[in-house]
């Protein structure tokens, strides 16, 4: 069920002060809200403004939102100022308040004295947090902090990103790693190592080459005249905020391009006790991550495989030894980029992130960050699919081959007979997409989203087709992200046979179960009464798996997951392809919904 949702967000009103605090850990939360088709309101709580100030969104919240009634209210916990008046209006307004924080609420002795002010962070966030009805809190060892100290529930906040930003790129090639941030506490010994000097350096970031700092500054100084002006309206808020998103969001994009400026980009430690938004924002630019692990965070140390989608380091000497092994062996640094990359788009998505948070306030199910959501590709095979559907000419075009138009002309006509009998455009979804082609043919009869597992073959489908949806995953996730029952057609052409034996049933089960009572499923596979003949004429298929079915196995399959056959079409060399169209017959009740 779509909510309508109040965010009220930290913000910085100049960007010497903005630069630490990454898009990640506040709009992305926007960003997945609306991507599981929530409706969001920011109101900016800028840094250092007091809450009763003339230039404070906060002052002005009752004047501009009135009493319009927010099933939720999202509040940044860290950083912030708000006073009774505030909490006042919040409560009446929104019953559901979830408070974030983005620190530890824990300082370490050193710490306090190294910045005196952080000894009250933890009364401080804690007195904001008894305000709120949950809390989403940045350090897994404050969860129980908060649940003892408040009485509240409370989760982990794990980063994320947002898939639209995920690059895919090659590893990039420096002669250093990098270092993006300030020189502090414990990473002083790392950024004055003589043997690490070599290996590490902090980049001159792309921003500082172009305008947007200063047009950050620039529409906050103009956002808070506009305050001291006058009473803001809604359209005033608006309009800052979209103004403030779409500059955070060129900037963000900035700072993935600085990431990219070292063979690695490195997370040295900090005074949040887990991973900065840092290590997903590496994954994300394509570039080798190098943390820092916090000690005595074991849900910390799960969340990403050491070797293999992370290096870690607990001294200037391990850091050492990754980045020397790293700087000379670009095929394991690629790898590592790829494994990363996968994990992120199945785990680590603001998408995935928010459905996880929905999901707990709504269902009380907590969040499962270390398992994966239906299939996850192996190294091998994103190398090899990207190779099939982005590099070689013949199956990475945008228009279909000889082999794809046979199966398309009668996949087609099976659409063709479905539209005749609908008074409106059909909702569709194409598990297993690849490059997008089908996708986009279908396009002409109605909305389309495209599901492919393999990122990088999905990166391929968005740049042939910039105007249609697609999404990293398959049918499980579209089970998780609640599209169980939605669509009218699910298309499914030459994928069931890349699953092996043991897992077709329930790959049919979920299929179906995607359908509206009444749709239809078209799914073609090859025949595999015809494999020793084909195989012998032309050779042997060479995907990584290649369990092919009989047409009756096929039937059974779908007859068992409660549909009924109305169509059976062969096409191709030898008749290769089934092409079936079936009809989901038995009333099927979905969970929760999906967006719109």
């Amino acid at each position: 069920m779509s909510k309508n949702i109040l965010l009220v967000m930290l913000e910085f009103d100049n960007w010497q002060q903005a630069r630490a605090w990454s898009y990640t850990g506040a709009w992305a939360f926007q960003d997945g809200l609306e991507e599981n088709g929530h409706r969001c309101t920011v109101l900016p709580a800028i840094w250092g403004r007091a809450p009763d100030a003339a230039d404070s969104f906060i002052h002005h919240a009752e004047s501009i939102l009135g009493d319009t009634h927010f099933d939720e209210a999202w509040v940044w916990c860290v950083h912030t100022q708000y006073d009774a008046k505030f909490w006042q209006w919040l409560k009446r307004v929104a019953p559901r308040r979830i408070g974030i924080t983005m620190e530890s609420l824990s300082v370490a002795p050193q710490e306090a004295v190294e910045f005196p002010h952080f000894a009250k962070r933890q009364d401080e966030v804690l007195e904001q947090l008894s305000h709120c009805t949950h809390a989403i809190v940045a350090d897994e060892a404050d969860t129980t902090l908060v649940q003892n100290r408040l009485g509240i529930p409370a989760t982990w906040n794990v980063v994320m990103v947002p898939e639209r930003f995920v690059r895919f790129d090659a590893a990039p090639e420096h002669p250093r790693a990098a270092f993006i941030g300030n020189k502090y506490g414990e990473r002083v010994p790392y950024l004055e190592d003589a043997a690490l000097g070599d290996l590490l350096y902090r980049p001159h970031l792309p921003e500082r080459d172009t305008d947007r700092p200063q047009r950050f500054d620039a529409i906050h100084q103009d956002i808070r005249a506009k305050l001291l002006a006058g009473k803001p309206d809604l359209a005033m808020l608006q309009q800052s905020t979209l103004m403030m998103k779409l500059v955070r969001e060129a900037l963000f994009r900035l700072h993935l391009d600085g990431i990219r400026m070292g063979f690695a980009n490195v997370n040295l430690p900090s005074m949040l006790k887990a991973y900065a938004g840092r290590v997903t924002e590496s994954m994300a630019a394509a570039t080798p991550a190098v943390s820092w692990l916090p000690p005595d965070r074991p849900a910390c140390a799960k969340l990403f495989k050491a070797g293999e989608e992370i290096e870690l380091f607990s001294s200037p000497t391990e850091l050492q030894a990754h980045l020397t092994a790293l700087a000379t062996d670009s095929e394991r640094r690629n790898r590592q980029v790829i494994a990363a990359r996968n994990t992120l788009l199945n785990r680590h998505t603001t998408r995935i992130r928010l459905r996880q948070y929905t999901n707990w306030l709504d269902q009380g199910i907590s969040p499962d960050f270390f398992g994966d959501i239906g299939y996850k590709p192996t190294v091998e095979e994103s190398l090899y699919y990207k190779h099939f559907f982005a590099e070689d000419k013949h199956w990475s075009l945008p228009t279909p081959n000889g082999d794809e138009r046979a199966r398309w002309e009668k996949i087609q006509a099976m659409i063709e007979r479905i539209r005749a009998t609908e008074n409106a455009p059909l909702s569709m979804v194409e598990i297993g997409c690849g490059r997008g082609w089908m996708s986009n043919l279908c396009s002409q009869y109605g909305a389309v989203l495209g599901v492919e597992p393999v990122g990088d073959v999905i990166h391929h489908a968005q740049a042939l087709f910039p105007n249609l949806q697609f999404l990293t995953g398959n049918a499980d996730l579209l089970h998780f992200l609640g599209f169980g029952g939605f669509f009218d057609l699910l298309v499914c052409s030459e994928v069931i046979e890349h699953l092996p034996y043991a897992e077709k049933a329930a790959f049919v089960t979920n299929l179906v179960g995607l359908v509206k009572p009444g749709g239809h499923l078209i799914i073609t596979t090859p025949r595999m009464d015809i494999y020793p003949q084909w195989s012998e004429k032309f050779g042997t298929p060479p995907q990584p798996t290649e369990d092919w079915l009989t047409e009756a196995q096929v039937e059974a399959h779908f007859r068992e997951a409660g549909c009924t056959p109305l169509d059976l079409q062969r096409a191709f060399l030898l008749d290769i392809y089934q092409v079936w169209l079936f009809q989901h017959k038995y009333v099927h009740q979905p969970g929760s919904q999906p967006h719109s």
